[in-house]
């Protein structure tokens, strides 16, 4: 009786310690996963800062180039373009053609 009782004691402790070293294994990946998630999120950030920051400079190139052309543009024979389509191949390269 007495050795039943103490293999069923030591398949309890067995099974507790196993749930202790599974816990600890599951929490500790948690814990890696949001560390590396949120270094992440913190270098994709500053990348786009620095795309945010490159957009607004284009954006202030074009126009400071369309206010340097000349008032009377339309002698040149040059008009506006009323509607533009945009073909793409692949997600790389895209083309504008008016139609």
């Amino acid at each position: 009786m007495k050795t039943i009782r103490q293999k069923s004691n030591k398949k309890i402790v067995f099974g507790m310690l196993f749930a202790i070293v599974l816990l600890f294994t599951t929490y500790s990946y948690a814990i890696a996963s949001t560390t590396f998630s949120v270094s992440d999120m913190k270098t994709k950030n500053v990348k786009i800062s620095e795309l945010q920051t490159e957009i607004s400079e284009l954006e202030y190139e074009y126009f400071s180039i369309i206010d340097d052309l000349p008032s009377n543009i339309y002698n040149y024979n040059l008009e506006d373009i009323k509607t533009i389509g945009y073909a793409s191949i692949d997600n790389d390269v895209k083309v504008a053609f008016n139609y």
